[in-house]
């Protein structure tokens, strides 16, 4: 676990889901010291261990990429859980 002093952060993020990561990565780009907050054991725990593996984004992959990371034109449509994985 890293220690910090109020000092070094501008703003704290709760929660190290796919929304949480992605504001952490805009933050990051404009210059804004963060950090994540995550009460499980790793990022994106729902999708990690609780969603099904069939699942797919119910949006298009232009709608649902993440910052600063877009979707390789190849990718599926619709993207299925593995590939959102792999891009956290």
């Amino acid at each position: 676990m890293a220690n910090f002093t109020k000092e070094e952060i501008d703003i704290i993020v709760v929660g190290a889901g796919p929304s949480g990561i992605a504001v952490s990565a805009w933050l990051n780009k404009l210059g804004k010291n963060n950090v994540v907050l995550e009460k499980q054991d790793c990022c994106a725990y729902l999708w990690k261990k609780k969603i099904f593996d069939r699942l797919h984004l119910y949006l298009s992959k232009d709608f649902c990429s993440f910052p600063f990371l877009p979707h390789a034109n190849s990718s599926p449509m619709y993207m299925p859980k593995k590939d959102t994985l792999q891009a956290l």
